[in-house]
């Protein structure tokens, strides 16, 4: 008899798609995105915050992403029963609901002064007295959005590396943010590193999440299993000996968070370089790993964060 659960090489392959299927997919999407957000930037905050979570709980089960979150919590987490790992897919969904429906409002300067608790402001101080660049680090953890708009309030220009859309209709609504963050958006590309160091140079700031895979990373241990990871962070703090800054945004309740930010630290910078880097990228993947172990309800599962063969 057949196996009736999907493998993970079938969850993770795609089938392609014609170039007319792809457009119009990407002209249907758009379709939906763009009044969506029209909509979402009406209502009240907190309106928007839990309608976004309401809809994401009953849609998230039905995506192909949801039978890849438990196969990633199962690997992370093999103590945990089923149904605990089902409640923490359940909550992320939610929180994945609220960050899409704050989306349009986290620009605003109102919701940070209203709704995040800072912590470990001394230490961005630390870094402002220091005149260097920095890099920022943080992860797709409680409203990740929030952190260059964090960062911008309390007087840092931040330039961040984001994932570009693959829908380039989608990505409109993310550049249409660039003035409001006062930085540049960089896509990962083969020329994202130069770009983030040509910040540096000029004494600012670039902010990236390091939660995803690279497959042109270097390999780490995340959660005990190999883990293609970025190490830009190690690479960039150990050739222009500037700090990394990590930070964290924690939903506490409903729309409301707490940004903790924590000491600055610096990669060494011994006669091994490829060592330096190593040690680095894998100190930086265990503190997060410990930021996910504290709230894994609020961390984003569905990341195809390790490869495939891990699974079988």
């Amino acid at each position: 008899m057949k196996n009736s659960k999907p493998t993970i090489d079938e969850i993770y392959r795609k089938k392609p798609k014609s170039d007319f299927r792809r457009k119009l997919s990407y002209t249907l999407q758009a379709a939906g995105a763009f009044p969506l957000m029209f909509i979402v930037r009406c209502l009240p905050l907190d309106v928007a915050s839990a309608l976004g979570a309401r809809i994401a709980r009953f849609v998230g089960p039905r995506l192909k992403e949801h039978k890849v979150a438990m196969m990633n919590l199962a690997l992370a987490f093999p103590d945990k029963t089923e149904a605990e790992r089902n409640a923490i897919i359940m909550a992320e969904w939610e929180n994945i609901g609220r960050v899409i429906g704050e989306f349009p409002h986290v620009t605003r300067p109102k919701v940070i002064a209203e709704r995040v608790k800072i912590k470990g402001k001394k230490y961005l101080d630390e870094l402002k007295k220091s005149g260097k660049g920095a890099v920022c680090v943080s992860i797709h953890m409680g409203n990740w959005e929030l952190s260059s708009m964090i960062m911008r309030e309390l007087g840092i220009k931040a330039n961040n590396v984001y994932r570009r859309p693959n829908n380039p209709y989608v990505e409109k609504i993310y550049q249409a943010r660039v003035d409001k963050q006062k930085g540049l958006l960089i896509p990962k590309d083969k020329n994202s590193l130069l770009k983030m160091i040509r910040c540096i140079r000029n004494g600012e700031t670039v902010g990236l999440l390091i939660d995803q895979k690279l497959n042109e990373g270097i390999e780490t241990t995340f959660f005990g299993k190999k883990a293609m990871t970025t190490p830009a962070p190690a690479i960039i703090s150990r050739r222009y000996d500037v700090p990394i800054l990590m930070g964290r945004v924690v939903r506490t309740k409903g729309a409301h968070f707490e940004m903790t930010l924590f000491p600055l630290i610096y990669c060494n910078k011994t006669k091994n370089s490829d060592k330096d880097i190593q040690e680095m990228t894998q100190k930086l993947n265990d503190i997060v790993q410990g930021w996910i172990e504290t709230t894994p309800e609020q961390w984003l599962w569905i990341h195809k964060r390790w490869n495939k063969d891990i699974f079988k």
